[in-house]
């Protein structure tokens, strides 16, 4: 099974926050970064307390997705 250790975040100040009015978007390379972390945790957890196969199977699924998107769209660096 393979899960991710790391993953390189850039600091804040190359994907900065985008502040309108009383709202604070973040960049969407921080937001798809932030899907991957959550994603692998998700996938750890469920392989560490044993869940069904087929829910182990599909949160695996979930997290390439999100790393193919990272390596596959605009949003993989800022502009």
């Amino acid at each position: 099974m393979f899960f991710l250790e790391n993953i390189f975040v850039p600091p804040i100040k190359f994907c900065p926050s985008t502040k309108g009015g009383d709202m604070v978007s973040e960049h969407a390379h921080t937001v798809l970064l932030r899907k991957i972390l959550q994603s692998n945790i998700r996938l750890g957890d469920a392989h560490l307390n044993k869940k069904d196969p087929s829910m182990v199977l599909a949160r695996w699924v979930e997290l390439q997705q999100f790393v193919n998107v990272l390596f596959t769209s605009n949003t993989s660096g800022c502009h």
